[in-house]
């Protein structure tokens, strides 16, 4: 291959990768991963920065996560030096933490969700209410 064909080829892919960035739904956090073809109960979430999860694993996450922040803050408060447990506990709630993206992620996809069922959405499944 030579340089051109790569140049060519490596151009394509870019094009590929920014026309797949801007088709995505309109969630900051997330959005229905296929908005053509989902299941209107249980949809395909693409987090951003994250990946794909189904909306009940993406739930199930939050759960979790927060079941392990409870006992992080239980232990940190018999502990004799909390600051570091306290510290992991900022880092999942703060405005970055993968726990914070995750709620806001579950919630744009309710505001997507709500916004199709509103328009009508998919007349063979309706789409539950959100809100």
């Amino acid at each position: 291959m030579n340089g051109q064909d790569f140049k060519d080829r490596l151009h394509r892919l870019i094009e590929s990768e920014i026309r797949n960035v801007l088709s995505e739904g309109t969630g900051r956090y997330g959005s229905i991963a296929d908005p053509k073809n989902f299941d209107p109960l249980d949809p395909e979430v693409h987090i951003t920065g994250y990946g794909v999860l189904l909306r009940s694993q993406l739930r199930s996450e939050i759960a979790n996560r927060l079941k392990t922040m409870t006992k992080t803050a239980q232990d940190a408060s018999g502990s004799e030096f909390p600051y570091n447990q306290y510290k992991a506990l900022l880092s999942l709630i703060g405005e970055k933490g993968v726990l914070t993206r995750f709620i806001l992620a579950e919630l744009d996809v309710a505001d997507e969700l709500e916004s199709l069922r509103t328009k009508g959405g998919r007349r063979s499944i309706p789409i539950p209410k959100q809100k």
